[in-house]
């Protein structure tokens, strides 16, 4: 259900009064007074937070005392092995009576939360469904590093970065006693550069966030641990890591938050789970200068935020186009706020629904039209599998669920965010879920990928995956886990290199070398929407799509239809595709002329050199009058070896020129360029049509 902006007109006193009372994290004050008088700083004016009273629960001592005692006993002492979230009998007995805060705490602090010794001998590619002792499809393991090797405790958040100076990428990884910073340079090989400690105690509540290349952390029940806030310029600087960190600036007019969302088109920042703001609306802050951050606002009217994600909306809602809208998960709804005017923030609509456990979280699609959301407790408290809703956002006032998705399995849902057409979720005991956005406008969803970080079982306790950052320019993904740590994972995907950007005609997704000869048209040659065509004009000048999403592949393949579409060509034809490590080429495909057919020569490196020069391995003749499919497959030769790297060329099924004696050991994939490449040479002119391209990391 939904209502208009103002007062939630119809709601009981009963729900109200849960809705006021229920944070226990409020009620911790009873025990820890709120630090200061509650007054906050805007610009040079000083006022009180709405919602903030000395002490705003202190005469219901009564009926809060006996809930912490049982959280702290369980934290403190429950044994190894105990399932979190299924609450113990004694406790069953209460649990109408406890609100859903309560109830995730309680669930959340009943976790296993130990560390599980494991150790990676090598890169483990993913191989009939297991990559070494984990449960995959579609997903390699590229490295791991264990929570004692980044600064000990367990794993909670993980976000990204990459060094607008250098390249390099590195991931800022939360743990309960502090943050880590590793250097992604080569995913295969990550560096610990050293540690962030945690401003005040121990949590298992951590979340970061970037904006102007500084990191921002805030963690819950640590005390009066306030925001850090480090500049991530100095990750460049470290000679000898790791090292210790201190950090450049904190935030301190709040003392515990349980997430961050940050706005980085506005720069404004918004602390949700806090003691202020109305028991932990949104508390919100101007990043303008990251090191000076300043107070720039409350809302509460919905109570307790527990995660959200603020942009400036450019979806289907014409009415709210242009301005700053929230997305919050609230316990028991999904509520859109236009915080466009930070001194008026209003609420535009509150949506409940069916079998609610706990919003937990969610993430818009690229379009802002849908929010894919989790709900953290569901799948316990109503017995089925893990499940993902699809909201459309199409009426910001009067969103509806789409549709849901019921995975094969169970496990709780945590924190999942999207890029392109996919939902990257971290599903604690199941692992990392990647599922392709099929046909959101009927809620449809497809599982495409899978790592299980937790493979000991499955199940609804919070062990295993914890957050996942898929974000990073070289198509790592990487993954927190609470017991095992780090993972750095590549996923096998379509249209994974070119981020789809070939099949939707988005050239802004793509780096060219630009030139007359390369030119999206429609529709394609096998139904979909775009094929790319390429003009032989005989100028010599080189026109290619250029993707530099690959980093350091050691196995890639890449797979389309090629038409030659009448093309005349000269004697020496036009090359079409180049594979290109850091330094050389290290393998391509050439269309030349043969007799009133087509060939297509397969070269490629035989050897360390860095030089460019390639040796023929084979070649095949193609009808010019239909679209043929084509795939090369190139693997370089292992480190401990010399003459087993491998390149094949298939047309269709049937292998048609391969060699698997091929001593490349110095050889990685950087680049792929589609087009023309070398140029035009000496071609009369025409052009030809490449569709349905795919190419990933074999």
């Amino acid at each position: 259900s939904s209502v208009a902006p103002g007062p939630r007109a119809g709601r009981s006193n009963e729900r109200a009064g849960e809705k006021w009372k229920r944070r226990l994290r409020r009620r911790v004050d009873l025990i820890r007074p709120p630090r200061g008088d509650g007054r906050y700083r805007r610009g040079d004016t000083e006022y009180a937070t709405p919602g903030y009273t000395d002490h705003p629960v202190r005469n219901r001592t009564h009926e809060t005392t006996p809930i912490l005692a049982v959280v702290l006993a369980i934290q403190l002492t429950a044994p190894p092995g105990t399932e979190a979230c299924h609450l113990p009998e004694h406790l069953r007995e209460q649990e109408a009576s406890l609100t859903k805060s309560q109830l995730e705490l309680l669930a959340h602090g009943s976790s296993m939360a130990e560390q599980i010794e494991y150790k990676l001998e090598a890169v483990t590619p993913c191989v009939d469904g297991m990559a070494d002792i984990f449960p995959c499809e579609n997903v390699d393991l590229l490295a791991h590093l264990p929570l004692a090797e980044i600064g000990g405790g367990t794993g909670n958040d993980i976000w990204g970065w990459k060094d607008p100076r250098t390249g390099r990428e590195y991931a800022l990884v939360g743990r309960s006693n502090g943050t880590a910073f590793i250097d992604l340079t080569d995913p295969e090989s990550p560096i610990y550069v050293g540690n962030l400690p945690t401003a005040a105690g121990p949590s298992a509540w951590r979340d970061i966030k970037v904006y102007k290349d500084h990191a921002f952390v805030v963690a819950d029940f640590a005390g009066a641990h306030g925001m850090q806030v480090f500049d991530l310029n100095r990750l460049r600087d470290v000679a000898n890591p790791p090292t210790t960190f201190s950090a450049d600036a904190r935030y301190d007019q709040f003392n515990r938050a349980h997430n961050l969302a940050i706005n980085e088109d506005t720069g404004f920042a918004y602390a949700v789970g806090s003691e202020t703001c109305n028991g932990g609306g949104l508390h919100m802050i101007d990043l303008a200068d990251p090191l000076d951050p300043v107070f720039a606002g409350c809302f509460g009217e919905d109570g307790y935020t527990h995660d959200t994600q603020c942009v400036v909306y450019r979806g289907p809602d014409k009415s709210y186009r242009g301005r700053e809208i929230c997305f919050a998960a609230n316990e028991d709804s999904v509520t859109v706020i236009d915080v466009t005017d930070k001194d008026a923030a209003v609420i535009l609509s509150r949506s409940g629904y069916d079998q609610t456990g706990y919003t937990h979280q969610g993430w818009l699609t690229e379009d802002h039209a849908y929010f894919i959301h989790d709900d953290e407790l569901d799948e316990q408290r109503f017995d089925h599998p893990t499940k993902t809703y699809v909201w459309d956002m199409s009426d910001l006032t009067a969103p509806r669920i789409a549709g849901e998705h019921l995975a094969d399995g169970r496990s709780i849902d945590h924190n999942q965010y999207v890029m392109g057409d996919h939902t990257y979720q971290a599903n604690y005991k199941r692992g990392l879920r990647i599922l392709h956005l099929k046909n959101p406008a009927r809620g449809k969803l497809q599982e495409v990928a899978f790592f299980d970080t937790y493979p000991l079982n499955d199940g609804d306790t919070f062990d295993g995956a914890w957050s996942v950052y898929p974000y990073f320019d070289s198509g790592a993904v990487v993954v927190s886990d609470i017991n095992r740590g780090f993972f750095v994972l590549r996923a096998r995907i379509d249209s994974l290199i070119f981020a789809d950007g070939f099949e939707t005609g988005d050239t802004r997704r793509w780096s060219s070398r630009r030139g007359k000869a390369v030119s999206v048209v429609s529709p394609g040659l096998d139904g979909t929407e775009h094929a790319l065509a390429i003009a032989v004009d005989g100028t010599g000048s080189a026109s290619a799509v250029v993707s530099k999403h690959p980093a350091r592949e050691s196995r890639f393949r890449a797979s389309f239809l090629l038409h030659p579409n009448g093309v005349e060509l000269g004697k020496k034809g036009v090359e079409i595709l180049r594979l290109v490590g850091k330094k050389a080429s290290v393998a391509r495909l050439a269309l030349e002329p043969a007799g009133k057919r087509y060939r297509v020569s397969l070269w490629a490196s035989d050897g360390n050199g860095d030089g460019d020069e390639l040796t023929l391995i084979g070649s095949t003749k193609i009808s010019p009058r239909r679209a043929t499919r084509l795939r090369i497959e190139w693997t370089r030769a292992s480190s401990g070896a010399a003459g087993d790297g491998t390149v094949a060329l298939y047309k269709g099924k049937k292998r048609v020129a391969d060699d698997d004696k091929l001593d490349n050991r110095s050889q990685r994939i950087d680049t792929v360029e589609l087009g023309l490449p070398g140029g035009s040479l000496d071609a009369v002119g025409g052009s030809f049509l490449v569709d349905d391209y795919e190419s990933a990391p074999l």
